[in-house]
């Protein structure tokens, strides 16, 4: 049995692995924060599944750890800490939102769990410990779905979808997790005599398992534009957009300042070439048309131009992009 859970272990361990792997590699490049914080929460999604499969391994260790967290369950906070953190920053960033009631609730969480330990040794010590986390987990999900909800006209598409789908996981999977918990707490641990705690949630396992699977298929997508982009560096620096010399004096100087902005933002190749057609009023259908590229693609491109320029929507952009050049000096 021990044989087979390292297996499972391992398979986990390895996925999450290539997880941070990813969003390292994004981070370096496409210096986006939301990757950072991917990075920061499959370590902690890591060094937990450590902790648990040495509680599987090693008895005098189980033992120890077990003791530990009835009288004070610090490891198990902290992780809970630096995963919802992460959470709110994550989705913070995709969302370009500040979550405060989120912060504030896990505040009051962390103060709480400090007083579980001064309760009597029981079930239900160990039940008032875990099921809170997944009552902020489902208030998370729904807290998020209810924010993009109200600013969907301002959210990017692809990210309102993304995001969604994010927000119906942490609400589906808290439900099955606390109802999973419920079960080991009161029916296989023992508290009596020698202490049993089974410290593995395999419906946790899986949601984080299925998070993981939703957050490759975002970054691979994001990497492959990457890489995309910069096999055609050389393309956008021989073509001068077609509108810009419609809206000022020389074709030049437009295209300075238009070559200085992407710049400015870092957008990649495919980006300006995005940026271009938006500017020259195409919408995500006609661009993907003239690039050969899908409309989910063009509106993931759109998406990353907004989110280094820091807007939400088309207007905020364009007048970010006038008041540039108006303010700009070209020699």
């Amino acid at each position: 049995m021990v044989a087979l859970l390292n297996v499972y272990n391992t398979f986990l361990v390895s996925v999450f692995s290539i997880v941070i792997a990813i969003s390292a590699i994004n981070y370096w490049f496409i210096k986006k924060k939301d990757y950072l914080f991917i990075l920061i929460l499959y370590v902690a999604f890591i060094a937990d599944l450590i902790v648990i499969s040495l509680t599987e391994n090693s008895p005098v260790f189980a033992n120890m750890y077990d003791s530990r967290f009835l009288m004070q369950p610090s490891w198990k906070t902290l992780v809970y800490v630096v995963v919802f953190g992460s959470l709110i920053l994550l989705n913070e960033a995709l969302l370009k939102a500040d979550f405060k009631v989120l912060k504030v609730a896990l505040v009051v969480l962390i103060v709480y769990l400090l007083f579980i330990p001064l309760t009597e040794d029981s079930p239900m010590k160990s039940w008032l410990y875990y099921e809170p986390n997944q009552i902020y987990m489902f208030v998370f999900g729904a807290y998020v779905l209810n924010y993009i909800r109200k600013k969907k006209a301002e959210l990017d598409e692809t990210v309102e979808k993304m995001l969604k789908r994010f927000a119906k996981i942490f609400m589906f999977f808290s439900v099955l997790i606390l109802v999973e918990d419920t079960y080991v707490i009161f029916f296989v641990d023992n508290y009596q005599n020698t202490v049993y705690i089974n410290n593995r949630s395999v419906t946790e396992d899986i949601f984080r398992f299925v998070l993981a699977c939703f957050i490759l298929n975002y970054e691979f997508r994001y990497l492959d534009q990457y890489v995309e982009s910069r096999a055609k560096e050389s393309v956008l620096s021989q073509t001068v957009p077609a509108y810009v010399g419609e809206r000022r004096g020389t074709e030049e100087d437009d295209y300075s300042k238009f070559y200085l902005f992407c710049r400015k933002y870092q957008f990649t190749v495919r980006e300006q070439e995005i940026l271009e057609l938006m500017m020259a009023g195409k919408n995500s259908q006609e661009i993907a048309d003239a690039l050969s590229i899908s409309v989910g693609t063009a509106k993931t491109h759109s998406h990353n131009i907004f989110f280094k320029a820091g807007v939400s929507k088309k207007s905020m952009l364009f007048k970010l992009y006038n008041d540039f050049c108006d303010e700009k000096e070209v020699v």
